[in-house]
């Protein structure tokens, strides 16, 4: 048995204890249990001490995963996990979070890396993300349904979008890479419900062949999507916008509405996404306040 680390990018989420870096405490680490697997979180100390600004749009090398004592056997479910964890952590901190290699001696490479795409974004993160306490209860609440729900409804695609939308673009550019992902959430449920796939549609239940009744709309879907998990909401002028948009490319809207609509989109796919995930706890709405679940 050997120590297995996960290295991990772009994830600027604070610790919850302390350890000591050349003599001075740094409150750098997370500690909690998923899998039956205990699991230290440990950010590299001049991300703590250093500042926002001094990482906002870098690929950094920010921390490590480490389990200690892992068995051989068991390397395989630590990859995923660390892979499954950076996951959540992106949606946490609305950041390009992502595994680029291991360090774990009882295996052949005993290290690994390789590139990716991703950098550093803060701006108004999901939760409160230097306060660890936060983030370990986030991680422990959410586990076991990301895990139910990753591959049925592509959470990992689904956190992409999410990231992507609140990219520093123009706002017309954000506005549609939100409406895809709504698109990609709309789509996952429905195919979680089981609504057959006739024609190009999706239609009710029991539609079939020759009589393949009613087709959803993309208004129907996304509400039906957001009433599942109790967001009973207006949608009609989100999907006149996507519509503006997607059709025609621009909008018929000034600068600040169409900022507004952003917003208001942002803080339904946060708290869907909260929702989905099962998660009680603080957080922040895109719009600027910061409430409890």
């Amino acid at each position: 048995m050997a120590d297995y680390r996960a290295l991990i990018a772009n994830c600027i989420v604070g610790g919850e204890l302390c350890t000591y870096d050349g003599g001075r405490r740094v409150r750098n680490l997370v500690r909690l249990q998923l899998d039956e697997l205990d699991i230290e979180i440990l950010q590299r100390p001049d991300i703590i001490t250093g500042t926002f600004e001094e990482f906002q749009h870098k690929t950094i090398y920010t921390t490590d995963l480490v389990i200690r004592n892992l068995l051989p056997e068991s390397f395989d479910r630590a990859q995923l996990l660390a892979r499954d964890i950076s996951e959540l952590l992106s949606l946490a901190t609305s950041s390009e979070v992502a595994v680029f290699g291991y360090e774990y001696p009882d295996v052949s490479p005993i290290a690994a890396c390789h590139a990716i795409i991703g950098q550093v974004q803060h701006f108004l993160p999901l939760l409160p993300i230097r306060r660890g306490e936060v983030i370990r209860s986030f991680l422990e609440q959410t586990w076991p349904t990301f895990r139910r729900l990753r591959e049925t409804r592509q959470l990992n695609i689904a956190f992409d979008y999410y990231t992507l939308s609140e990219k520093e673009k123009p706002i017309e550019i954000k506005l549609i890479a939100t409406f895809v992902l709504f698109e990609n959430l709309k789509h996952t449920f429905a195919l979680e419900k089981g609504y057959p796939y006739i024609g190009g549609y999706f239609r009710d239940s029991g539609g079939a062949g020759t009589r393949p009744g009613p087709r959803k709309t993309f208004e129907d879907l996304l509400n039906g999507m957001l009433t599942s998990v109790g967001m009973n909401l207006d949608m009609s002028k989100v999907v006149h916008l996507r519509n503006e948009l997607i059709h025609s490319g621009i909008a018929n809207l000034n600068l600040d509405d169409k900022l507004r609509m952003y917003q208001h989109c942002q803080d339904i796919l946060r708290e869907y996404f909260l929702r989905v995930l099962n998660y009680r706890g603080e957080y922040q709405r895109y719009s600027g306040d910061s409430v409890i679940t």
